[in-house]
C-alpha cells in the first residue's frame, strides 16, 4: 500500500492525481508512506520547529513501514532549512527504511505569488520543477534503490522568471 501522509496542497492534489490514474503501481512488499507534510508558506522558527516535531514524531510511530520524505535542495540559510535538514539527519538516525527525495524549488503558486506581489526580487540564478515533474520523480523512485535522491530541476535567471510572470498576470 502506497500511502499520502496529509495529502494537502499542490503537491499532495497532484500526487494524488498520478497514484490514482496509473494502472499499475510499482511492486512493493511493505507499506510505503510519501511524506511531504511541511509549512512553506510560515518559515518562522516556531512554526518549522512544530513541522520538525511533527515529523519526528511520525518517524518514531512508523518504524515498520518505508518512509519516502521529500525535502530541499535549497541552501537559503532559513529556520525551514534548518529543520529539514534536521528531519533528514533524524530519519537517517532513527528509521531503518527510508529514502530522501530533495527537490529544489517546485513551481507552484508558492513562488509565483511572492514574485507577482513583489515580496521577492528576482536575483540570481533559480533552479527549478514543476508539479507534474516531481510527482513523477516521486512515484518513479519508490521502488529504486538509494536511501538519498537529488533531483535537480532547469536553472533558470530569477530576472526572467519574474518577467514571465508579471506577462503571465497581466
Amino acid at each position: 500500500m502506497i500511502k499520502l501522509i496529509n495529502g494537502r496542497g499542490q503537491m499532495g492534489t497532484k500526487l494524488e492525481e498520478k497514484l490514482s490514474q496509473m494502472d499499475k503501481l510499482p511492486q512493493i512488499n511493505k507499506d510505503v508512506l510519501i511524506y511531504h507534510t511541511w509549512n512553506i508558506d510560515d518559515k518562522s522558527e516556531e512554526t518549522q520547529r512544530k513541522c520538525y516535531d511533527d515529523f519526528t514524531e511520525f518517524v518514531s510511530n512508523n518504524k515498520d513501514k518505508k518512509v519516502i520524505f521529500t525535502s530541499t535542495l535549497s541552501e537559503n540559510e532559513s529556520p525551514y532549512l534548518k529543520y529539514k535538514i534536521m528531519a533528514e539527519s533524524y530519519i537517517m538516525e532513527h528509521h531503518s527504511d527510508y529514502k530522501i527525495i530533495k527537490f529544489p524549488t517546485i513551481i507552484g503558486k508558492g513562488p509565483c505569488q511572492k514574485f507577482k506581489e513583489r515580496i521577492i526580487k528576482p536575483y540570481g540564478v533559480m533552479e527549478l520543477i514543476t508539479l507534474d515533474e516531481a510527482a513523477d520523480k516521486i512515484i518513479t523512485e519508490l521502488i529504486k534503490p538509494g536511501k538519498i535522491i537529488f533531483h535537480h530541476g532547469h536553472k533558470i535567471d530569477a530576472y526572467i522568471v519574474n518577467e514571465l510572470i508579471k506577462f503571465g498576470a497581466k
